[in-house]
């Protein structure tokens, strides 16, 4: 015991040895450490992660906080993930049939999803960081219109006309070839064609841009035997529009192919062009509601 403090070797002293009664405390009462106090301008922070159920992780996070506050320190309470449940009118306790954490109940959805003879559905946010982002809406007016799609593959098994799938026997060195070529090429602006299909993607590209669009059909890429309503619409493999000054350089996507096939323009909404001029409205006005980015 000759490294032990005085003040340690009394607190050890408090407590008997080997063993004690039961009801006996085990912490005695003798201050080891210093009364810490803060200094002018110190803060202290920390960060809850807690779950809104079983919360003893936030109880006592909010504890130290109040501690650190009652010591001077300018305290701040950080909830983020399942812990900011905490900070809801409800103390993050759901209400019945709701799920506490998302995808709680995705077996039972499921389920309920085959008795009513919908599909289950499922939504996914992503979050990062990008040196130089493209953004969806940084088109304008008299920009041309680009398609870059893989046109290779064939119609998902029970999804004829919806789902094109050119990615389930790709390669990872092609596939990322693809979906780093708008990083690479730099465009104006990009978005991937999603379940709106080519003509409501670039709908939402027009509309975060606050300007229309015309679609020329018999230029835009097609896999061979596909109908033209079904590849306007369907939810390709892989198919990315971008937007871009005239003659700018394609997007080196390895097996994907692509080509100029649109203009931007002045207005709202989407039109088709056809071989002889023709102009059909494919999209009225805006598609998300979202307005101008």
């Amino acid at each position: 015991m000759a490294d032990l403090t005085d003040l340690e070797k009394q607190s050890l002293e408090e407590i008997a040895h080997p063993s004690l009664p039961e009801g006996s405390s085990i912490y005695g009462g003798t201050k080891v450490f210093p009364d810490y106090q803060a200094e002018n301008g110190e803060t202290y922070f920390t960060l809850v992660h807690g779950i809104a159920h079983e919360s003893s992780v936030s109880f006592v996070a909010v504890l130290q906080a109040t501690r650190a506050q009652r010591k001077g320190f300018e305290s701040a309470i950080y909830f983020y993930g399942p812990g900011s449940l905490n900070c809801l009118a409800t103390r993050g306790f759901p209400t019945t049939g709701s799920s506490a954490f998302p995808g709680e109940h995705n077996i039972n959805n499921s389920r309920a999803a085959a008795k009513l003879g919908v599909p289950a559905a499922l939504s996914v946010t992503a979050l990062g960081r990008a040196e130089r982002p493209v953004p969806g809406g940084g088109g304008r007016p008299g920009q041309k219109v680009r398609l870059t799609a893989d046109v290779e593959g064939g119609w998902r098994p029970g999804y004829t006309g919806r789902q094109w799938d050119s990615t389930s026997w790709r390669r990872t060195s092609e596939l990322r070839t693809m979906i780093d070529a708008v990083g690479r090429t730099q465009p104006a602006a990009a978005k991937d064609v999603s379940m709106a299909g080519i003509a409501g993607t670039l709908g939402m590209l027009a509309e975060a841009s606050g300007c229309g669009a015309v679609l020329d059909v018999a230029a835009v890429p097609c896999p061979a035997g596909v109908s033209t309503g079904d590849w306007l619409t369907c939810f390709p493999g892989f198919a990315m529009l971008t937007a871009d000054e005239p003659g700018a350089a394609a997007l080196p996507a390895g097996p994907a192919v692509g080509a100029e096939c649109g203009d931007l323009v002045p207005g709202r909404g989407v039109a088709l062009r056809w071989p002889d001029g023709e102009l059909t409205e494919a999209v009225g006005g805006g598609v998300t509601g979202l307005g101008q980015a």
